[in-house]
């Protein structure tokens, strides 16, 4: 019988363990992604986590001079963080750093980068189509990359769940183990 306690114990204190590991929220993606030359001013930009977060997590945009770029609006989107900036950025380097609020109140730092290598003629044409109203809204491209977008978004795994039901399958397998060992210890 003492062994019977010793098992349930070691089950429960390994799955309060497992759950701990398991409640961060972490980066899956980003748009633009770490690393990524963008051709064009980036105007939004889209991090993609692995679980839920919070309305209190932040980003904030860099370049290669330490500036910090403004953003002019902050959303989330199921697991999803959305930034939009004041003001496009242009050519140059730079660097996204996040301070994300899962839904179970863990707190993580996240950081990636990637550089813009904008066209300055094709930055003053779209422009002056701007003004001209002949830019088409929601052109193909521009559904493209939505729809890419929403891809990868719906392509990551199920928020842990998974990873958390092997851990515990896991410490379930390990805690027979011991049981077994020690009662068999006993017996002979």
């Amino acid at each position: 019988m003492k062994y019977f306690f010793v098992f349930v114990a070691t089950i429960l204190l390994s799955l309060a363990v497992v759950s701990t590991t398991f409640g961060h929220a972490h980066m899956e993606n980003s748009d633009p992604e770490d690393g990524e030359t963008v051709e064009e001013e980036v105007e939004t930009i889209t991090v993609f986590f692995d679980s839920g977060i919070e309305s209190a997590t932040t980003a904030t945009v860099t370049d290669e001079e330490g500036n910090e770029h403004e953003l002019a609006d902050e959303t989330i989107e199921g697991d999803d963080y959305i930034a939009t900036l004041q003001e496009p950025l242009t050519s140059g380097d730079y660097t996204v750093e996040a301070t994300v609020l899962a839904e179970d109140g863990h707190t993580t730092e996240e950081a990636f980068t990637f550089s813009v290598d904008a066209d300055d003629e094709a930055v003053e044409e779209e422009a002056t189509e701007e003004t001209d109203g002949t830019e088409e809204e929601n052109g193909p491209e521009e559904a493209a990359e939505e729809e890419s977008a929403t891809e990868t978004a719906e392509g990551g795994d199920d928020g842990g769940a998974g990873g958390l039901l092997l851990g515990a399958i896991g410490v379930i397998i390990a805690g027979a183990l011991i049981f077994f060992i020690f009662r068999g210890r006993k017996a002979a």
